[in-house]
């Protein structure tokens, strides 16, 4: 379980490092292409913070399931799978009726950050207690 925690909080980490390299990205852009700084960063954070619940609820999901009977466990992570897919579509639903306050795409990026998290967590983090094959 402390493992388990220790790889949480560094996907948390890449994913709000992501965020601010994307926020830079965004201030760069800004010379060039005219958009609302504004609804660009909160539109970020939106995504980025929705990101950062979503996988505390994974993280609690699992460690609940792992408690449960093969049927019960299953049956509760459809469950939770479909409950985090509903705040991800909240989220991008006040994205769209709020659009001059959160910039719907960039909700989108912050809520895909997650994923990218995932895929370069094995880039950033390696683990030096693994045989090198």
């Amino acid at each position: 379980m402390k493992e388990a925690k220790k790889t949480l909080y560094r996907v948390i980490l890449l994913i709000w490092g992501m965020t601010i390299v994307v926020i830079v990205a965004g201030m760069v852009a800004r010379m060039f292409l005219t958009f609302s700084l504004l609804a660009y960063v909160l539109g970020l954070l939106l995504g980025s913070g929705m990101s950062t619940v979503l996988m505390l609820h994974r993280f609690s999901s699992i460690d609940l399931e792992l408690d449960l009977e093969e049927k019960s466990a299953t049956n509760h992570s459809k469950a939770m799978a479909t409950l985090r897919t509903l705040l991800a579509l909240a989220a991008l639903i006040v994205a769209f009726r709020f659009s001059n306050f959160f910039m719907p795409l960039m909700v989108f990026v912050g809520l895909f950050i997650t994923k990218v998290a995932a895929l370069l967590y094995p880039v950033f983090f390696r683990d030096e207690d693994l045989p090198v094959q």
